[in-house]
């Protein structure tokens, strides 16, 4: 019986959220209440194995193969999962069982080799398949497992992603000096699924300024995490324009102070939606213009005489020169 042994990661994702009701009709009793809901998502690994290895009748002087076994590992954990094989707790060599004399035994071979390149005689190894027995692997020893969860096995699968119920065949080989004692050969082969961690979710933020107000944004900001949190950048804009002030970032397009969606600020928490694992991010610079500080310097000019603070030939009359035309100027080039 071939021991297998498992490590799993556990993932845990709560939210709570409220609801309350206030009727139109403030006459009326009203009542509010909030209730707490919470998800416990708990990940799975296992790891089956359809039976033993066993070499009926191995015929002395000749290397012969086992029949072959199926090691199938389901999970749904995101990060996905290594397997690894080890072998035996004390030796590597499979001895003869009911015998005290430990040179009825065969050596866990050295080198990779062929069923047919098994010339050593009462040496063994292992071959598997990843690709539903199309293709095998050279014979080859396994490591002595040392109690570490098989971190010092031999790798045979690795993944990144969940894969579901994915199969490994196996099988050992073997040959026998035409001297060696009769009797059953034992030994045991361990495989370890372990989990891989969470691997997270990559963002990307891009700081825009869609007015021109400044010369310089913060460069975007890129990461990976575990949560739906980011912490934003504490850099500003750079190289701001005379008269303006910057008043945030608004997560929805805007070329003025007037945010339409959520305003932040530098080292604000950002809290993505979604359940992308690859999320783009644009933040909108807000801007304040002191129109009343211009006009204290400039009492001629002409937004500070009625006329546009865009900056129109005349007062009242749209500006449709500057690097934003305003939107009463259109399409029409000759506006």
């Amino acid at each position: 019986m071939m021991k297998k042994t498992i490590r799993l990661g556990i993932i845990i994702a709560v939210f709570c959220f409220s609801f309350v009701f206030l009727s139109n009709n403030t006459s009326a009793l009203t009542y509010s209440s909030s209730v707490d809901v919470g998800f416990t998502f708990n990940p799975t690994l296992s790891v089956n194995i359809s039976g033993d290895l066993l070499i009926n009748n191995l015929t002395p002087g000749a290397a012969s193969d086992s029949n072959i076994v199926n090691v199938t590992v389901a999970t749904n954990a995101s990060g996905g999962y290594v397997l690894k094989a080890t072998c035996g707790t004390k030796t590597t060599n499979t001895d003869l069982v009911n015998q005290s004399n430990s040179a009825y035994k065969f050596s866990s071979i050295a080198t990779n080799a062929s069923l047919a390149s098994l010339t050593t005689d009462n040496t063994w190894g292992f071959s598997y398949s990843s690709d539903s027995g199309s293709t095998w692997s050279n014979y080859s020893g396994l490591p002595l497992d040392n109690d570490d969860e098989g971190a010092t096995g031999k790798q045979l699968l690795s993944t990144t992603t969940p894969l579901d119920n994915k199969t490994i065949q196996f099988k050992i080989g073997a040959k026998a000096a035409s001297s060696q004692a009769t009797g059953t050969y034992m030994n045991t082969i361990n495989f370890y699924a372990v989990a891989n961690p969470d691997p997270g979710r990559s963002y990307t933020i891009n700081f825009i300024d869609a007015a021109g107000h400044a010369t310089g944004m913060p460069a975007q900001q890129t990461g990976t995490i575990s949560s739906n949190q980011i912490v934003l950048s504490d850099n500003g804009p750079e190289g701001i324009e005379d008269y303006y002030s910057f008043e945030g970032w608004c997560d929805q397009y805007t070329i003025d102070d007037n945010c339409s969606g959520i305003t932040y600020y530098p080292g604000d928490d950002y809290e993505i939606s979604g359940s992308s694992q690859n999320v783009i991010i644009e933040l909108y610079a807000l801007w304040y213009y002191d129109q009343s500080a211009f006009c204290n310097e400039n009492p001629s000019a002409t937004e500070c005489n009625g006329g546009d603070p865009g900056g129109g030939d005349n007062p009242g009359e749209p500006d449709c020169d500057g690097p934003i035309p305003d939107p009463e100027c259109g399409t029409d080039p000759g506006f």
